[in-house]
């Protein structure tokens, strides 16, 4: 077989781990059709397993990074034995009690899903992890914050997932739902969490109109502010610019009148945006405007957040 320089290497490690690296055809020795390409060998190794197993194995490309054994079971139909099984035969890795395709595995078994499963692969996927985020929410808690740590990849691919998805108010509403979990979760990549947040914010808004979904618009588009003034990266002043343009959306609908919680909580976002961008008039004046909703809402639950504006009020 003829030496391969670095930079041929480097080339065909850049369009596909599976296909490097491919034998001549004048290879003689024997089995060197399983030789020929990596791929072929991994093919050659799951064509030994039973075929309720090869059918079952691919359905783990789905998985982005390491993943739960109950994620199998629930996504995938996976058993834990089967898994067991597979790390044993070097089909998958072991990882402090998780599951792992190394990136060439991953790659050789997301490309044969059957057509005909990667739809509900796919559902099944992002169901799980919508409902991983919507039951540890709390990031108080020690425990939600190490379940989405180490679920951080997965929850960003099933976002990305659903905003591929055609919309409709019930996919919206789930966005809205991974936006809040990737705003909210204080490990990873803050710049990358907040980016795919803005995302999925912005892709609810496709569906979340201000006249069908008023309330949901509005809600929306204070989130999304959030997400902007939150942005570590790209220029602070025009994060902070569109976090007003967003607050300022909101207060479209958030009436005194009519949501007088959601208002004070939206000037209470504005006041923060004027006060980091050193306009602390304009500051003032929200969180005057903030005290004023939450004395008209008139509930104890909101007391808190009056006494908070109230305080912002006299530091300024």
């Amino acid at each position: 077989m003829p030496l391969t320089t670095l930079q041929e290497i480097a080339s065909g490690l850049n369009k596909s781990r599976l296909q490097w690296q491919r034998t001549g055809e004048d290879d003689t020795r024997a089995g060197a059709k399983r030789h020929e390409s990596i791929e072929a060998c991994i093919d050659w190794s799951c064509q030994l397993l039973p075929e309720p197993e090869r059918n079952l194995y691919p359905l783990l490309g789905v998985f982005p990074a390491d993943f739960s054994i109950e994620a199998a079971k629930e996504i995938c139909g996976i058993s834990k034995d089967l898994l067991i099984r597979w790390i044993r035969f070097h089909l998958l890795t072991d990882v402090s009690g998780r599951c792992l395709l190394s990136p060439v595995l991953r790659e050789f078994a997301a490309r044969r899903i059957p057509d005909s499963h990667v739809a509900d692969v796919r559902a099944g996927f992002v169901a799980h992890y919508l409902a991983l985020a919507q039951k540890h929410n709390d990031m108080n808690r020690i425990e939600d914050r190490n379940c989405l740590r180490l679920e951080l990849r997965n929850l960003h691919t099933a976002a990305d997932t659903l905003r591929e998805a055609p919309s409709d108010s019930a996919i919206a509403d789930n966005l809205v739902w991974f936006g809040n979990a990737l705003w909210r979760v204080p490990v990873g990549v803050r710049s990358e969490n907040m980016l795919k947040a803005i995302g999925c914010y912005a892709a609810a808004l496709k569906v979340y109109t201000q006249k069908d979904f008023p309330r949901d618009w509005a809600m929306t588009q204070n989130n999304l502010g959030t997400a902007y003034g939150d942005l570590p990266v790209g220029d602070r002043g025009e994060n902070l610019v569109k976090a007003i343009a967003c607050y300022e959306a909101a207060l479209q609908v958030r009436t005194q009148q009519e949501f007088p919680m959601d208002y004070g909580h939206s000037h209470v976002c504005l006041g923060n945006a004027y006060a980091q961008m050193g306009e602390k008039e304009r500051a003032k004046e929200h969180f005057r405007n903030a005290v004023e909703g939450y004395a008209a809402a008139g509930l104890p639950s909101e007391w808190e957040w009056r006494a908070y504006a109230e305080r912002r009020l006299r530091e300024l």
